[in-house]
Order: structure tokens, then C-alpha cells, then sequence
């Protein structure tokens, strides 16, 4: 997937995650926070970059999050929400169904398949009306 001249580097993500996460360590106050985390979602907005740092399915280095964030930008571009769905489902069933994974991880991926999947039949519902 060719990166669109609109989508931002991935070093720049990475910046932005680090800037981020600086602001936590140093205690900064939360409006400060919260406004670097919306730097980092307003660069990557159809990623759900904070599922992935947050409640990812799995543990991910930064650049992994970020590598799966600019991925996730180019499905939105090539085919919407459905297609960031479908690639959420997958990586959650995976997991899910990983007998080496851990327990909180499969625990959780089961967990977020249930609503993923009720987002994607939602979303099919919308686009058949």
C-alpha cells in the first residue's frame, strides 16, 4: 500500500506518541495530555489508535502501534470503516483463538469480537438502507 502524500509519516506518529507519553511521565496536567493524545488521533483518525495503545488485542512496541495505524489509514482510504473492521476482527479472532496467547489477551479479544462484530453488522445494516 503506496503511502497517500496526506497521510502522515510514520516518524512523525512516532514523535507524537513519545511527546505523548513524556507528558504522562512528567506529570503534565491532564489538558495538556489530553491534547497531545488528540494530536496523535487528528494524524491517524480512522485507526482507533487508542484501542490499539490502550486495549490493543495484543502487546505492541510503539512502532508497532504506529505501523498498524498508518496500515489501518490506508484500508479506511481503500474501503472505508468496514474495511478497518474486518481487519480489527481478524487480528482480534486470532488471538482470541491462540492457545499460546495469554489468557488476559484471549480473554480480551473474545470480549472485543462480540462488539466488533455488532459494529460491522451495523454498518452493513446502514449501508443496505
Amino acid at each position: 500500500m503506496a503511502q497517500d502524500a496526506n497521510e502522515p509519516a510514520q516518524a512523525e506518529v512516532l514523535a507524537a506518541l513519545a511527546a505523548y507519553e513524556s507528558s504522562v511521565a512528567e506529570g503534565k496536567p491532564e489538558a495538556q495530555v489530553d491534547e497531545k493524545l488528540e494530536a496523535i488521533i487528528e494524524m491517524v483518525p480512522h485507526a482507533r489508535i487508542t484501542d490499539l495503545y490502550f486495549w490493543g488485542e495484543r502487546d505492541r512496541t510503539n512502532e508497532e502501534i504506529v505501523e498498524e495505524a498508518l496500515l489501518r489509514e490506508g484500508l479506511w482510504r481503500e474501503g472505508g470503516d468496514l474495511a478497518v473492521l474486518l481487519r480489527i476482527h481478524g487480528q482480534m479472532k486470532q488471538v482470541a483463538d491462540d492457545p499460546d496467547a495469554s489468557e488476559l489477551h484471549r480473554d480480551s479479544a473474545a470480549q472485543g469480537l462480540a462488539d466488533i462484530l455488532a459494529e460491522i453488522e451495523n454498518l452493513k445494516g446502514a449501508t443496505t438502507q
